[in-house]
């Protein structure tokens, strides 16, 4: 599995791009966001692109993008048996206009990856080694960055990411060829609901949490998940709670369904 091989996958699914935007509003590197000057440029940059009245709906929003990284990880450990280096120092953060909204992309300095075992011990020992160090040496610095930047608690960072998770399950089943594959899918999903809390640096790990599902407002027959937390679209210029926002009591989320449908 090489970058040439597997680039287009991660582009379509996950905003990687081997080339610098050559439009971007906003290019630096994943390490300068631990210090909170180079975060709060981010974050004032991006609070600007989408009228955000304070930091917190960028820092929100924000967060949920950077569940790529991640899902970048559990798509190569998964489909491939491989890790990827997706440490800091090996990571651009790249914010640019597109279609006529803001989008982030993530861009690796060198490509470098490495293969699991494939025996069943010596793999469940690297994989917890693997995603151990994909949370604890970056998505951790920058998410408890952000929330120190931004005035608002890390959970609700570390929020964003379940319901993302949740719904690209079904990208990493479809790259499934076989049973085997399909099964590892979801043991390393599984492994990581299972790692300790002290991974993420709280009390309890944020993706052993429930996923509620709704219907989808705009088609009766899909489910889609409630968000485990708020991504502050309300604070937005022009914004509102969103149909999947955990603060909706049920006859909110009713009418803004009826509204989808037309009824």
């Amino acid at each position: 599995m090489t970058w040439g091989a597997e680039r287009l996958r991660l582009e379509a699914n996950l905003h990687f791009d081997e080339r610098d935007q050559p439009d971007a509003v906003l290019s630096v590197p994943a390490r300068d966001l631990l210090n909170a000057k180079g975060a709060r440029r981010l974050l004032t940059e991006y609070a600007a692109c989408i009228r955000a009245r304070t930091l917190q709906p960028a820092a929100a929003y924000f967060s949920g993008w950077l569940a790529d990284i991640a899902l970048a990880q559990q798509f190569f450990l998964s489909i491939g048996n491989r890790s990827l280096d997706l440490s800091l120092d090996n990571l651009q953060i790249e914010l640019y206009q597109a279609g006529g909204y803001y989008a982030f992309s993530f861009r690796l300095h060198r490509w470098a990856e490495s293969a699991l075992p494939e025996d069943t011990a010596s793999r469940m020992q690297a994989r917890t080694r693997v995603l151990g160090k994909v949370y604890v040496g970056t998505m951790r610095p920058l998410l408890e960055s952000l929330a120190a930047t931004s005035s608002m608690g890390a959970g609700q960072l570390w929020g964003q990411l379940p319901s993302r998770f949740y719904t690209f399950r079904e990208v990493l089943f479809a790259k499934a060829k076989d049973q085997d594959t399909q099964r590892r899918v979801q043991e390393d999903l599984d492994a990581l609901r299972a790692l300790p809390s002290a991974v993420f640096g709280r009390n309890k790990n944020p993706f052993s949490v429930r996923i509620r599902l709704i219907d989808d407002g705009a088609d009766a027959t899909r489910c889609i998940p409630i968000r485990t937390s708020c991504c502050l679209y309300y604070q937005t210029e022009g914004g509102q709670y969103c149909y999947t926002c955990p603060r909706l009591r049920p006859e909110q989320r009713q009418a803004l369904r009826e509204r989808a449908r037309g009824g």
